[in-house]
């Protein structure tokens, strides 16, 4: 992971600081906390309910991501989503901050599921900025009691932002197809992209490179612009080109997306599945799923 400058920005749009939510709680302010954790996969350094039991962020309800489905990194329609939230007493009309460990797991777990609540029409949607750890580190209090949850309908919900990602290779070219101006960016690694961690080398056919180094510095923070931003220039990532990005399935991806909406980029796409979906659409109809190499 490059680079070991903190990037504290003023005004946040997403990612805050650990000083910043004890702020909010200190004033009594209305703010939903929510720790995210996997339990079937939970990753290196990754936080289990035990974990949770034992200590965390004061009023922090845990979610189970596990919620979403039997494959989460493959979304369900945002109907099924909403019901998630529903049960899980998440509130559309207050500010929610999500968290996870400090770990590369943890952190793409609490942004994809703060992608759901994008996608789902929230407003001020927060991801603590290097997970529980900075928060550890700060000093700041935790507490032990688990925090009970009580599912809370959505009466009159907010218009949902549908396009804001595609799940099928269709979907995917089919935007691509239509608006040509649209810039298709990876936040997979090079080693992926490489074939070294992957059953075959390749990349989606005219996608430009972010790479997912460009995500979070060794402490888990999201990385500071300098350490990308002219490479990111030189490959076209403009502030005024609209884009679709995407990863190996998602996680990735949904990191990619709250750091281009930290910087100043709108009109972003996901696309869920990514090349875990693409692929396979490759292999069955290579002319229409065309991959690139080298």
């Amino acid at each position: 992971m490059v680079g070991k400058k903190r990037w504290q920005k003023e005004n946040a749009r997403h990612y805050v600081t650990s000083e910043w939510l004890a702020q909010q709680l200190h004033e009594g302010l209305e703010i939903q906390v929510v720790e995210v954790y996997d339990p079937v996969q939970p990753g290196p350094n990754g936080r289990s309910r035990a974990d949770y039991l034992a200590g965390h962020i004061p009023g922090a309800s845990l979610f189970d991501f596990t919620q979403f489905g039997p494959r989460p990194e493959y979304l369900p329609p945002l109907e099924v989503l909403q019901e998630v939230f529903e049960q899980q007493g998440i509130r559309y009309d207050q500010p929610v901050v999500f968290y996870g460990s400090s770990s590369v797991p943890g952190m793409h777990m609490a942004a994809k599921t703060a992608f759901v609540a994008y996608l789902l029409g929230m407003e001020q949607i927060y991801i603590l900025d290097g997970g529980y750890q900075d928060w550890l580190d700060g000093g700041y209090d935790v507490e032990s009691d688990e925090v009970a949850v009580t599912s809370v309908p959505w009466e009159n919900p907010p218009k949902t932002r549908r396009v804001a990602i595609v799940q099928t290779p269709e979907a995917y070219q089919a935007l691509r197809q239509q608006q040509t101006d649209r810039l298709a960016v990876s936040f997979r690694s090079l080693k992926e992209y490489q074939g070294q961690s992957e059953q075959a080398a390749g990349e989606i056919k005219g996608a430009v490179y972010a790479g997912d180094e460009s995500l979070f510095t060794e402490t888990y923070h999201i990385q500071h612009p300098e350490n990308f931003e002219d490479r990111w220039q030189e490959e076209g990532i403009c502030l005024d080109r609209p884009l679709v990005i995407h990863c190996g399935s998602g996680f990735r991806a949904s990191t990619g997306f709250f750091l281009l909406k930290e910087l100043g980029y709108e009109d972003v796409i996901l696309f869920d599945g990514s090349w875990a979906k693409y692929y396979p659409a490759h292999l069955q109809a290579p002319d229409q799923y065309p991959i690139k190499n080298g």
